[in-house]
């Protein structure tokens, strides 16, 4: 076997939606086969090692994961924006987690399974769900101080000056990230 050309013809190959075709090598070897415990003669062999790299096309992952987990997670965080007497707090941060676990869900069968590496999009994932799991606590928290007397009056007047700014600030430049 011998090549005719320093490299595949990549151009004719097809296209795929799923993966870039990154570089691909190809090179002859030859090699001696000792035969003589058969036939007592000594033989050449050859063969063509090719190496093909590949890459994961994103896009499909980021249109169909990324951005609905990450929409559902900001979401678990718009009750913070909803005024505490509202009443809908807590149950747009529950209907949230349900629906990223809904999410889950449906796309464990996309995801690899490996006990021992955890995948960066199913880290990535989890976190989501984990804050969106946050978001309902630090909600009937936040409920709390709002409809506080006595003792949690201070705290509301603390929280108001010097929380509030800084997690804003912190929100912002998460946002510009």
């Amino acid at each position: 076997m011998y090549l005719t050309a320093e490299q595949p013809d990549t151009p004719s190959s097809v296209d795929s939606f799923e993966w870039n075709l990154l570089n691909t090598t190809i090179w002859n070897y030859v090699f001696p086969y000792n035969s003589s415990i058969y036939s007592g003669s000594s033989s050449w062999y050859s063969g063509v090692y090719l190496c093909v790299y590949l890459q994961r096309d994103p896009n499909y992952y980021i249109s169909t994961l990324i951005i609905p987990s990450t929409l559902m997670c900001i979401m678990a965080f718009v009750t913070f924006l909803a005024p505490p007497d509202s009443g809908e707090r807590i149950s747009l941060g529950v209907s949230m987690v349900l629906g990223l676990t809904v999410f889950q869900l449906l796309i464990s069968n996309t995801l690899p399974t490996s006990s021992k590496t955890l995948p960066v999009l199913s880290g990535y994932l989890t976190v989501n769900f984990i804050l969106a799991c946050l978001a309902v606590p630090f909600s009937l928290f936040n409920i709390n101080i709002a409809y506080s007397i006595g003792k949690l009056t201070i705290l509301k007047k603390t929280m108001d000056q010097n929380v509030a700014p800084c997690a804003f600030a912190i929100f912002s430049l998460c946002v510009h990230i």
